[in-house]
């Protein structure tokens, strides 16, 4: 009986041991490292008034995403680019209704901004998913591409293999309680992707929300240019410059209506001034939304921003200043008429050079 007692009491002692430590493990090692742990309530900095909740609107021709890629290398920044794509795509295949496409994406817009992802499983999944997503999308986000969301930073796309194993699909509760974690938002669309296709249908979001937007424009005859080359064939050119020139033109006014009420939170950036001289320009859309231009984010601009212009600039193939040289004399007289407004207005130069 002695015997037993005393083998009870060392399994009771052994018990209480590990019962203690596995308690302690749990409340002040996984509990308070894992931003997923459903019994603690995240640090939420976008309840602070200092936060800064920043849009990038890019029409067409700002090809390049290095603008977005200068606030990702901020340590305090959650930063999605091109979050607009799958409800793209729903829209495209009919699981969205046209007609409900523009409130969605706002209302996902204003989620984002208050870092609110719960409902969103489809999307993400979507998102998130190789097979259905260019992962590029995620891993130009420096906050979807490391840990917790993934097991290991993943700065560069490799294989779809390394991508999968390292990045499983995002879930809503880990997604909106690291987003809660950066004090500061950005998200960067294509106009094209914005509810009413353009800065007209975001201006509800953005007054409302109070957002800093920088709106990233293009000269109108680049974007003709480059649009001319993918358009349908039965069109003229002068009939589709004209459509063009028109809709960068209601692009403007609305532009110019949102900088007549807030010219604080509104920003236009010109792509080619920016483009040809990023190390100098970084600086100022830093500090534009009121953020600070920290070392880490200049030294990724000096050291990376060159490769990261040239890399996007071989992906799309059509160089910024192609159309000085390849649009014919009747061509640019046409566009230049058409677009007369709107050259005068963003202060382009007329004629090639």
């Amino acid at each position: 009986m002695a015997l037993l007692a005393m083998m009870i009491a060392r399994f009771m002692v052994t018990v209480a041991v590990i019962g203690s430590v596995t308690i302690y493990f749990y409340f002040y090692i996984l509990k308070d490292k894992s931003p997923w742990q459903p019994g603690k309530q995240p640090y939420l900095a976008w309840d602070y008034a200092n936060r800064r909740k920043v849009l990038i609107l890019k029409e067409p021709g700002a090809r390049v995403s290095i603008i977005g890629q200068i606030f990702n290398q901020h340590p305090g920044v959650f930063y999605m680019n091109e979050p607009l794509y799958p409800f793209e795509m729903f829209r495209t295949l009919n699981y969205t209704k046209r007609g409900e496409y523009n409130g969605q994406v706002r209302a996902f817009l204003d989620n984002v901004f208050h870092c609110r992802f719960y409902g969103y499983d489809d999307y993400l999944t979507f998102f998130s998913h190789p097979g259905l997503t260019d992962p590029r999308y995620r891993l130009s986000s420096r906050s979807l591409s490391s840990p917790p969301l993934c097991y290991s930073h993943m700065e560069n796309f490799t294989s779809l293999a390394a991508y999968s194993a390292n990045c499983p699909i995002l879930v809503p509760r880990w997604i909106s309680r690291v987003c809660a974690r950066e004090p500061h938002a950005v998200v960067s669309i294509a106009s094209k992707r914005a509810p009413g296709g353009g800065l007209t249908g975001l201006i509800p979001l953005i007054t409302s929300e109070a957002l800093s937007v920088i709106h990233v424009v293009t000269d109108p005859r680049m974007r003709v240019w480059e649009g001319s080359l993918d358009k349908d064939t039965s069109v003229s050119f002068h009939d589709y410059a004209q459509k063009e020139c028109a809709e960068v033109e209601r692009e403007l006014n609305a532009s110019l209506s949102l900088r007549a009420r807030d010219n604080t939170h509104y920003h236009v950036l010109k792509y080619e001034d920016f483009i040809h001289n990023v190390s100098s320009a970084a600086p100022e859309v830093i500090r534009v939304v009121d953020l600070h231009y920290l070392p880490e984010v200049r030294d990724w601009v000096q050291v990376k921003s060159g490769d990261w212009v040239e890399a996007e600039s071989k992906r799309h193939g059509v160089p910024v200043d192609e159309w000085r040289v390849k649009m014919s004399d009747d061509q640019l007289a046409a566009t230049e008429r058409f677009c007369a407004f709107s050259l005068r207005k963003l202060g382009y130069k007329f004629g090639r050079s």
